[in-house]
């Protein structure tokens, strides 16, 4: 998983009575109904479990309170409240809620921990605060942006579909960041604010290859200020919701390439990268040639940290202390 700096909002501890506040969650004293035992959902504490991956994989869960527990509108058929715990699992891009008196005593996230959100009341929390166990993640380690004098993250790309321009249809980056069969992902600093590049492969060797992104938690207001290719008669496949989107790429040999720019990561976010190559890609590549690495990129534009990543590996970059996990 891999996070640019991440926000954490903190655990969370029942309250007597009223609102309060801890650690920046905000926090409601549940009530049960009086002759059912169970909750009125206006006044009970909810905890919502949100998959946000591409629908591919799954989380798995453990949640454990010291007072009641009834399972929501959302939790799926299969996730059975045994007295006051739960083992659950949201599949695809599902979403599983809880009502509970008292406070938690035991939340895990057994499986699918790169993939998982949590929010109580509304309010997203960090998953290693909330007590009996963290999920199992890797460990996370910090990027920082690049940069490059005062050029915009379009400038810096170097895209021109003009296909009388030179190297046309392409990144062009003043750095030369492109590397035949390898794929290059990392934030850029520049006018216009924070942005996410990615880049597929490039340079004289390239002989091509084939790559689909499902990206999740986009910022509503920003935008994909570059999209490697998005010309009329373009074959490449672009899926672009509010806050999602689906990339499938193509690309062929002698110094092709593909890739894109999404400017607006503001400093509160947290995205899911779910990444496929070669075989497991939409399309199939144009030349002959295979994506053999993916790498996010930290730091300096001419020399820049390299951290390697599986290939079938998602990514969680998440704003905050700006790393990777």
């Amino acid at each position: 998983m891999i996070g640019a700096s991440s926000i954490a909002l903190g655990g969370f501890s029942g309250v007597a009575s009223g609102h309060s506040t801890q650690s920046g969650v905000s926090t409601i004293n549940p009530i049960l109904t009086p002759d059912t035992g169970v909750h009125s959902h206006e006044n009970a504490n909810e905890i919502l479990i949100r998959n946000v991956g591409d629908g591919s994989g799954s989380v798995k869960y453990r949640l454990a309170v010291n007072g009641k527990l009834k399972a929501g509108d959302e939790a799926g058929e299969n996730e059975t409240v045994k007295r006051n715990a739960v083992e659950g699992v949201v599949a695809g891009q599902g979403r599983d809620n809880y009502f509970y008196s008292g406070r938690i005593t035991t939340f895990e996230i057994t499986a699918g921990a790169d993939i998982a959100t949590v929010f109580i009341n509304g309010q997203r929390v960090d998953i290693d605060e909330l007590p009996g166990g963290k999920p199992k993640r890797e460990k996370c380690a910090e990027i920082t942006p690049l940069s490059y004098k005062d050029q915009t993250v379009e400038e810096f790309y170097g895209y021109k579909p003009d296909l009388d321009a030179e190297n046309p249809r392409r990144s062009n980056t003043p750095t030369n960041l492109e590397r035949p069969g390898v794929s290059r992902l990392f934030l850029y600093e520049g006018p216009g604010g924070l942005s996410l590049v990615i880049i597929h492969g490039g340079g004289e060797d390239e002989d091509g290859g084939a790559a689909t992104f499902g990206i999740a938690g986009l910022p509503p207001d920003g935008e994909w200020a570059v999209l490697d290719d998005s010309y009329e008669g373009s074959d490449d496949i672009f899926r672009i919701d509010r806050t999602q989107s689906v990339l499938s790429w193509a690309w062929g040999a002698g110094g092709r390439n593909d890739g894109g720019a999404f400017r607006g990561l503001g400093r509160n976010f947290r995205l899911v990268v779910q990444p496929a190559f070669n075989e497991a890609a939409e399309r199939e590549p144009l030349g002959s040639g295979q994506v053999t690495e993916w790498q996010v990129l930290s730091g300096s534009n001419t020399d820049p940290d390299v951290i390697s990543v599986p290939l079938d590996r998602p990514v969680v970059i998440t704003s905050g202390n700006q790393g990777i996990c």
